[in-house]
């Protein structure tokens, strides 16, 4: 069950965003995303995230597709009251052992769950990510339908125990232990950073005011979700005007996490999930975890009209590569992705 609980580790230390939103600083401005909220604003996205994961020359491959409804339904002295509610979510297993689908299918009933329950975002005056004010309410939502999801995959790792009694036995402790695993793993600051990962990628950079086609380098600190010390990153990005249409502004950046670190967040999590210290030969050494984003910007109304960003993670002999992606459906901006 080792790697089932190293999985789970992992996924608590990708909860969390790409940069911390007080940390991208410029000089010499020249060019300004303007802030595109307003209380009357409302925008529409097409989302999709094409998943893939290879280890032992084996790879599997999903994707989730949803719209994105965006919206501001508050403006006071402090900031914006934003709502994401997402709807029609689907996925579709791509590659790889279809004894994965009854996950993939808890996942999408999971997905469904969460549509009755839009994210109250709030953000800063200058619209960075600020919290997200009905926490409880989506912590309750997504404990009702993660737990089953959770069975599922575990699951699929006792199925794999050739003696029945043994299988039968690492069944039934893994149902009484389910209940224990989640609260220990999925506390309220995880929680958060499960569900507003992308949000807060998004907001990052809005209000940016750079030199343009100039390379921005820093040394930065992201949050632990899990508590303790933070995340020692290095984010590199980028600014820049389209030649032949001035209205489209581009920005660009690269992320890397400390790999060490990382590491060691993953294997605090592993050990909360087996309530005990892992042995010193089981340990992961290293997690690189890289990040890479670009938006294209309506620079006169600050309006994102299309969004990318992907992850990669290396560790245990494994890859997992996560792209996510947003296009604006409610404006003729003319913007396509390639593929």
């Amino acid at each position: 069950m080792r790697s089932s609980v190293l999985a789970a580790a992992v996924l608590c230390v990708l909860s969390v965003p790409a940069f911390a939103a007080d940390d991208v600083a410029a000089e010499a401005p020249k060019v300004k995303w303007v802030l595109p909220w307003k209380a009357d604003t409302a925008l529409t996205y097409e989302v999709e995230d094409l998943d893939s994961q290879t280890r032992g020359g084996k790879t599997t491959r999903h994707r989730t597709t949803a719209t994105a409804h965006v919206a501001i339904k508050a403006v006071d002295k402090d900031g914006f009251l934003q709502t994401w509610k997402y709807e029609d979510s689907k996925f579709d297993l791509l590659e790889g052992d279809q004894m994965l689908r009854p996950m993939l299918e808890q996942a999408q009933a999971s997905a469904k769950a969460l549509e009755a329950t839009p994210l109250e975002v709030k953000l800063d005056k200058d619209g960075m990510y600020a919290g997200l004010r009905n926490l409880d309410a989506v912590a309750r939502q997504l404990r009702t339908v993660m737990g089953p999801m959770m069975l599922v995959a575990a699951e699929a790792q006792v199925a794999k125990i050739e003696d029945e009694k043994e299988r039968e036995a690492a069944r039934a402790k893994l149902k009484a232990d389910m209940g224990g695993a989640f609260d220990k793993v999925f506390t309220p600051a995880v929680i958060e950073g499960m569900v507003t990962r992308r949000i807060q990628d998004y907001a990052g950079f809005h209000g940016l005011e750079l030199e343009p086609d100039q390379a921005y380098e820093l040394d930065t600190e992201l949050p632990n979700p899990l508590g303790g010390a933070a995340f020692p990153a290095k984010l590199q990005f980028s600014m820049s005007v389209d030649e032949e249409d001035p209205d489209d502004l581009y920005v660009s950046y690269d992320m890397a996490i400390d790999p060490e670190k990382a590491a060691a967040a993953a294997m605090g999590v592993a050990e909360k999930l087996a309530g005990r210290k892992i042995d010193a030969k089981d340990a992961v050494k290293s997690v690189d975890i890289s990040d890479e984003g670009l938006f294209v910007v309506h620079r006169p109304t600050g309006v994102v009209e299309m969004f990318e960003t992907t992850r990669t993670t290396k560790a245990e002999g494994t890859t997992k590569v996560e792209r996510h992606r947003m296009r604006l459906v409610d404006n003729e901006h003319g913007h396509y992705w390639n593929d």
